[in-house]
């Protein structure tokens, strides 16, 4: 876990953007919308976005900037930034018991303690399917 400056283009594809991201942040997953969402709501599946998309397909057409981020950046304030700056709807993922939650509930944590919690879930989870 470290910080990172993400540059978004109009013409970088989006599985570039949450390659980056999971690099910085290996316990979380970052997925994008075609809508936005509120702070503390999720998205539909149905409503994710082809990781082989544009920014520009949708977000700003015009897309050309930093963002940078680090282990205490709140998820709500790195969500909002990425739809203030490149009008981009994202939810932030943490893996949890060998699946990907959504964080809507825990907006308001970091970045850094979700990955945190993320990793201390990936290692019980992995203990307990050791075991059987």
């Amino acid at each position: 876990m470290h910080a990172a400056t993400l540059h978004i283009t109009a013409d970088r594809m989006l599985v570039s953007i949450q390659s980056e991201f999971h690099m910085a942040f290996p316990h979380l997953r970052l997925e994008f919308y075609h809508h936005a969402h509120e702070v503390f709501e999720g998205n539909s599946r149905r409503d994710i976005a082809d990781p082989g998309l544009r920014v520009a397909d949708i977000g700003d057409p015009k897309a050309n900037g930093y963002l940078k981020i680090s282990p205490e950046t709140m998820v709500f304030e790195f969500e909002q930034s990425l739809m203030e700056q490149f009008k981009l709807s994202a939810q932030v993922f943490r893996h949890s018991g060998g699946k990907w939650v959504q964080t809507t509930a825990s907006d308001q944590w970091t970045l850094g303690q979700q990955n945190l919690r993320g990793e201390s879930s990936s290692a019980i989870y992995r203990h307990l399917t050791d075991e059987k």
